[in-house]
């Protein structure tokens, strides 16, 4: 269905009206002024919308900005005029959301805007590459600076995939126990308790404990499963929120399994950050802003504003951050050495290129170790029923003798 209704002028002076299937009136434009005509009036059409529009199922992912970064960097070097760029990524963009912005970008480029002015304010477009693009346009460097952020990105798509990977299998897991335990406890068992309870006999109390449990799931599993829905969201829109946010992000850092975890992957996300944007030029106390934003947690996000009031009245960066607890000591020391052999952003490329190699490492580690156990616990639980169930039936066959 058309999105646009236009009327125009031709090159005679005629008036011309038709619909046009675009993602925004720029485009519209763009498509009459190609054919010669001089735009009166562009509408929308009501309920034109579709589903992408109201950006159901059309996020913006880091895999989508790397594939931008690397499509841009690779035309660029290549030559090409930045506003034929443009034009080529909004048409190859499988994003709906991103390619209305990129022609919107390029529409504003037309009328003289800079590439990072058009960028700001847009939701699709992290801080990080609008920074990055600042400096590689006032710079003169553009093509590297793209070439910089697509290995970024990248990197950071790999590391969000891999911790993604290492969380999926116990999710899985823990839901398949759920399922099973609810199946025999609401279906197997009570098939069982009519025979129990008229074979006269003392149960034992694994069965005993069993048979509550059965009956108490099979009068209110309804209720049982809307509680844990309801727990489940009221618990997501807590820890999205200020404190709630900050206490949990304390506890998974905390926590025996994922601590470790987590303060690699912000270890290594944060000296990355830190190592391009000191590259690039960018000043310190924006550097230390920028990889905030970045880290996206609310521990790391206290803390580095601890560490941005103190280098702002002038302590060294290695020492504020020593002060934090927040990175492993390796951190503090090769921030040390970088700051006094001049070469920060070197030290934190090595720095964070071992923290990547770690969390790789610890990540598949902890796969290794979580899958034996979770089969062993819901071979323990399936145990205990089957165990609780054949216990009284060997009494019963006992009387029968």
């Amino acid at each position: 269905m058309p999105d646009f209704t236009y009327t125009a002028k031709n090159t005679d002076g005629d008036i011309v009206k038709g619909t046009y299937d675009a993602l925004g009136k720029t485009e519209v434009m763009r498509m009459l002024r190609q054919r010669g005509y001089f735009p009166l009036v562009i509408e929308p059409i009501v309920g034109s919308k579709d589903i992408a529009d109201f950006g159901i199922m059309n996020s913006v992912t880091v895999k989508d900005i790397s594939v931008f970064c690397r499509q841009f960097s690779t035309l660029i070097a290549a030559g090409l005029p930045l506003i034929n760029i443009l034009d080529i990524l909004s048409s190859q963009s499988s994003s709906r959301s991103l390619k209305k912005d990129l022609i919107e970008i390029s529409e504003d480029v037309r009328t003289g805007k800079s590439l990072s002015a058009s960028l700001k304010n847009r939701k699709n477009f992290p801080a990080l590459l609008v920074s990055m693009i600042e400096v590689g346009e006032t710079g003169g460097t553009l093509d590297t600076v793209l070439s910089s952020m697509t290995t970024h990105y990248e990197k950071e798509t790999k590391l969000k995939q891999k911790v993604k990977n290492a969380m999926t299998y116990p999710i899985i897991v823990l839901s398949v126990t759920a399922i099973v335990i609810y199946f025999l406890l609401t279906f197997v068992v009570p098939v069982f308790v009519g025979m129990f309870e008229g074979a006269g006999i003392e149960l034992p109390l694994p069965t005993r404990i069993l048979l509550s449990l059965s009956s108490f799931v099979v009068a209110n599993g309804i209720w049982l499963i809307l509680a844990l829905f309801i727990f489940l969201l009221l618990f997501r829109y807590i820890i999205s929120q200020g404190a709630g946010r900050l206490i949990w992000h304390k506890i998974l850092l905390k926590a025996p399994l994922t601590g470790k975890m987590i303060t690699y992957v912000l270890s290594a996300s944060f000296t990355r950050t830190m190592a391009m944007l000191l590259s690039a030029g960018v000043p310190l106390l924006e550097s230390i802003d920028m990889a905030k934003k970045v880290l996206d947690n609310a521990v790391s996000d206290k803390a580095l504003t601890q560490v941005s009031d103190g280098v702002r009245l002038g302590e060294t960066l290695w020492n504020t951050i020593d002060q934090v607890h927040l990175f492993p000591p390796i951190i503090t020391h090769m921030i040390r050495v970088g700051e006094e052999s001049g070469a920060l952003d070197d030290v934190l490329s090595k720095t964070a290129s071992f923290f990547e190699a770690e969390s790789e490492e610890y990540m598949l580690k902890l796969t290794t170790l979580m899958e034996p156990a979770m089969i062993l616990a819901l071979a323990g639980i399936v145990m205990f029923v089957v165990i609780s169930i054949v216990l009284p039936m060997f009494d019963m066959m006992g009387m029968m003798g």
